[in-house]
């Protein structure tokens, strides 16, 4: 059975839904919750950018950035070609909720951070920056 997830990147306010991502297996925090981790990492959001490629310009931007990595993440897990590899990773509509997920993810901007609240199917688990989510956190999380 596939651990399912639905991540929600949302505006700085925490109102405005940017992007709503569904996947389909992996989902847990032991793995995705990682790659999020790891890619919010020394990450900075901000109006307007520079040359780095740790910036990301605003959460519209961030969202679009995360998708990529998702995607390529994934696709080199399995030895996939990124632009080839159906069925994990998916772009769902506003009103796209229960999709059967054992997990969500909602991350917001505070302060030009970004900050995850992570929800099993029945309780929040974690709420704070999202580059702070550690093994030893999961590894709490699920026992």
């Amino acid at each position: 059975m596939s651990t399912r997830a639905m991540v929600f990147v949302v505006d700085k306010h925490g109102v405005n839904l940017r992007a709503c991502m569904y996947v389909h297996g992996d989902g847990g925090p032991d793995w995705l919750g990682l790659k999020i981790a790891q890619f919010c990492e020394g990450r900075t959001v901000c109006n307007g950018h520079s040359d780095t490629d740790m910036e990301s310009n605003g959460m519209d931007n961030f969202a679009a950035q995360l998708v990529v990595r998702l995607g390529c993440e994934m696709a080199e897990a399995l030895k996939k070609t990124p632009a080839l590899f159906p069925g994990w990773l998916y772009l769902m509509g506003e009103d796209s909720r229960d999709q059967r997920e054992e997990w969500n993810y909602w991350l917001h901007e505070v302060d030009g951070v970004v900050h995850m609240t992570l929800c099993s199917s029945t309780d929040e688990v974690y709420e704070g920056p999202a580059s702070e989510l550690t093994a030893e956190t999961i590894a709490e999380i699920e026992s």
